[in-house]
């Protein structure tokens, strides 16, 4: 085979200092001694290109390769290609630094599989093959060298076993530390600032002086102190401050990975959260499957609207100067779901109304966590309209996946009807015979015939799942089906019904029963437990006795992301049921017959069937360990609270310290999630509840003459307010601590620098919350968000502010020898009793 190859390398120098150029006495453009070695092997030999050059009195060079390909490049001919280049120059101090400057830009007709490794500051770039199996990528730059790609993405996937197991993980490896979302809205987005290192931490030591002893507190703080002092913290963070200066988001590659992707427990049980929608009551199964299907056609129009940017954006108040008004962003948050649009309009237009970043939902519709043996990683999918791949989603029902095909080219998406007739062939088992069943598992677990359901495996201990996944990659088959369930747009599980659905108690007592949180979050008893993938960034579980809800993979985007993309949906049928709006005139409809439902048959051997047994046999087991109460405030509203002058937020995080200290007679390390989203690519930071006002009031109120200084007591509760409400609008004005500590640890864990601070017992016993809190209001008092503890010996509680209730979720482990479920969730009750008095909210 031949290939018209044309190569052209040009380089400029530049930078340097001008006392340098003169005494060279040459021009910019030519001082520099450059060596370019270029080998094209031709047929289906590799094309290597080795590049090395000599600096002499500069900083700075610059060089440009270009690769054009002619159209006879075969549409699947592998061409390997090998880029190297050497070690940038020893790095300056930070105040004197001029990186070396590379721009590379690589085209061709096809697709390219780029991996991209970055150790001691130098610099290996390879392209693993040029096929045509990788998603389109925007530009994208690294420090010290800047690399501007434009890949493109043909119409077939390559089927190859490095495909599965590296091209798609690169794409997380750019998409996480600077690559532009493909749904910006070209908003003015501000960038997140940096905090200042030493009043950071000093807020953060103040915190924590409230909850440790004080020998453990001396040793942190002196710990602390030497890292600022010596100037090993400073330098530390000079240097992080440079490597992220080209980021979007200087914290988002590093807070993710120390947030989530370094986390190897299973994901159900301490990462995925759930959310319950609504209990409907179907008269037959029909309806149910009628439901979803009407659930599933309007998400593939909110992905639409995601696509093509014409999804409402989110708008919050803007922030307002640290010495005016201090109502924060919990208190003053607006959407245009929650405010007339006369008034946020109006608001807009006075410029006290910001746009949050809306790159989460982008994320939300295109990406999968996929497991590794020390990290996972995110894939990120292309949503280009123009895309001759279709749109599909997997369906589960009872631990058998189903491929389905519900879009094709344009966004044109499948309509009701169809997909009824398709949920309905899944449900009533009439689809083809699948091939001839795999050997027989071996005697030890041949009884349990749910053994081969693979979805199980995603529940598992993250490094075992890796393993898993490895050896059924092994397989054609596997890899093919692992592709189609990665590259799938959501996983719907067609459930069965679950004894003890519903809702138990009454008043201010639980609310959902505990079968129906488990099923959302943990897949409930034995029939449901296999039916999920975790991975996935988004589950509908649906059930026939009317149980519906999603279930979410926390790291790709936050609950609220979700929680307004099912008010859009529930508004959408509001609008169909009462014709204000028309389901015949989809744009997006499709005229297209799209294909049948189409089974995933595995290849699993006697090994793999018995590591999927053990899998089952133990996540049972972690998963019945699990406590979960709801709990209704009927009692409490957040109209009420603010009529105290009081935050709802503020007034509920008190509530549950006040009730952790009378069950465990101390107070510990919280985390409070706060929205970073008004910052480009901004997640969340922590709140840490506590501090010295809030023990005060916690004392005085549990002391013995509490009653007789009740007034004393209540300015003590508004001064603990005020104090809080500094601490929230510091954290969303991007200057919380938590945040700074966890990106330099990880940036330290990247460049192999030990640290005595950073990698201490102390500093990581603060991240050790045993009240892990959020709050995700849905806007409808029915709907709620919930997850399992965070920490082994903590507590999970989730709440949700309405107007006519307050809900929570609490989560522990029941094997815990510290958690006291029982007696916290009956404290909290208490507190919320002797709050309400102290602030005579009636």
């Amino acid at each position: 085979m031949g290939w018209n190859m044309v190569w052209g390398v040009s380089t400029s120098l530049r930078g340097g200092t001008s006392a340098a150029r003169h005494s060279s006495g040459t021009s910019t453009k030519h001082t520099t001694r450059c060596l370019a070695d270029v080998c094209l092997l031709f047929g289906h030999s590799p094309v290597v290109v080795v590049s090395s050059w000599a600096q002499s009195n500069t900083r700075r060079c610059r060089m440009t390769l270009t690769c054009l390909s002619s159209s006879s490049l075969a549409p699947t001919a592998p061409l390997p290609l090998l880029l190297l280049l050497p070690p940038p120059f020893a790095r300056p101090s930070p105040s004197s630094r001029s990186s070396s400057l590379l721009d590379c830009s690589l085209g061709t007709q096809q697709a390219a599989q780029m991996l991209l490794l970055h150790r001691n500051r130098s610099l290996l770039i390879a392209c693993r093959t040029i096929t045509s199996s990788c998603s389109q990528l925007t530009p994208y730059a690294i420090s010290p060298v800047r690399c501007a790609l434009s890949l493109k993405r043909s119409a077939k996937r390559s089927s190859s076993s490095n495909q599965w197991n590296d091209a798609n993980r690169t794409v997380e490896e750019w998409s996480t530390s600077r690559h532009r979302s493909p749904a910006d809205y070209n908003l003015n987005i501000q960038k997140q600032p940096m905090p200042d290192l030493t009043e950071a931490l000093q807020d953060f030591l103040d915190k924590c002086k409230v909850v440790m002893t004080p020998g453990d507190y001396e040793r942190l703080e002196s710990l602390a102190c030497e890292f600022v002092k010596s100037g090993r913290g400073p330098n530390l963070y000079e240097w992080f401050r440079d490597e992220t200066r080209d980021h979007t988001n200087w914290s988002f590659k590093y807070w993710l990975r120390d947030m989530y992707l370094r986390n190897q427990s299973s994901l159900p049980l301490m990462s995925n959260a759930a959310i319950f929608v609504e209990q409907n009551n179907y008269k037959d199964k029909d309806q149910w499957l009628r439901y979803v299907a009407k659930f599933v056609v309007l998400l593939l129009n909110v992905r639409m609207q995601i696509i093509t940017k014409t999804l409402p954006v989110e708008y919050v108040r803007a922030l307002i100067p640290p010495e005016g008004d201090k109502e924060s962003e919990s208190a003053q948050s607006a959407s245009e779901e929650n405010n007339s649009a006369e008034r946020v309009e109006e608001e807009k237009e006075k410029g006290k109304m910001q746009p949050l970043c809306m790159d989460q939902y982008t994320a939300a519709v295109s990406s999968y966590r996929r497991s590794g043996a020390e990290m996972d990683t995110h894939i990120r999918y292309s949503l280009n309209l123009d895309e001759n791949e279709p749109t599909h989603i997997i369906v589960a029902h009872r631990g058998q996946l189903f491929a389905l095909k519900v879009g094709c080219s344009g966004g044109r998406a499948i309509d009701e009807q169809s997909l009824f007739e398709s949920l309905q062939r899944i449900e009533s088992h009439q689809l083809s015979p699948p091939p001839p069943p795999p050997p027989p598992p071996p005697p030890s677990v041949a009884d349990d015939d749910d053994d081969a359901q693979v979805g199980i495996g995603t529940a598992a201990h993250r490094k075992d799942w890796f393993e898993l996944s490895q050896k059924l990659c092994q397989s054609k088959v596997n890899r093919k089906n692992l592709n189609i369930i990665e590259s799938s747009f959501a996983l719907v599980c067609l459930d069965t019904e679950e004894p003890s659905s519903g809702q138990i108690g009454t008043g201010v007592n639980r609310g959902h029963s505990e079968s129906t949180l488990r099923q959302l979050l943990l897949g409930g008893g034995d029939k449901n437990v296999a039916n999920r993938w975790y991975d996935k960034a988004l589950q509908i579980i649906s059930s026939s006795n009317g149980l519906f809800g999603v279930n979410m993979e926390h790291s790709i985007a936050e609950g609220v992301v979700w929680l307004r993309v099912i008010r859009i949906i529930q508004q959408m049928i509001k609008d169909e049921e009462s014709g204000r709006m028309s389901s015949s005139d989809d744009r997006w409809k499709s005229n297209e017959i799209l294909g049948c439902p189409k089974p995933l048959i595995w290849d699993v051997d006697c090994e793999a069937r018995e590591k999927l047994h053990d899998i089952k046999t133990k996540f049972r087991s972690q998963s019945s360990d699990v406590k979960m109460d709801h709990i209704n405030l009927f009692d409490l509203t957040k109209g009420m609270i603010k009529r105290a002058n009081i935050n709802p937020d503020i007034f509920v995080q008190i509530m549950l310290q006040l009730a952790y200290y009378r069950t465990h007679n101390s107070l510990c390390h919280s985390y409070e999630s706060a929205s970073l989203r008004r910052y480009d690519r901004g997640r969340a930071d922590n709140i840490r509840s506590n501090s010295a006002s809030t023990r005060r009031l916690i004392e005085a109120l549990t002391s013995r003459n509490y009653p007789e200084r009740v007034t004393d007591t209540r300015k003590l509760l508004y001064e603990a307010c005020d104090v809080q409400q500094k601490q929230i609008d510091s954290v969303i004005r991007g200057q919380g601590a938590d945040m700074l500590l966890q990106c330099l640890k990880d940036f330290c864990r990247e460049k192999n620098v030990e640290d005595a601070f950073l990698q201490s017992e102390e500093l990581a016993s603060t991240f050790d919350f045993r009240l892990t809190t959020s709050q995700m209001s849905s806007g409808k008092s029915e709907q709620f968000a919930y997850y399992g503890p965070v920490s082994r010996d903590g507590y999970g509680v989730c709440y949700n502010l309405h107007d006519d209730l307050i809900s929570l979720v609490v989560s522990s482990l029941n094997s815990s020898p510290h958690s006291q479920q029982q007696q916290f969730v009956e404290e909290i009750h208490n507190a919320k009793r002797a709050l309400k008095q102290l602030a005579c909210i009636q």
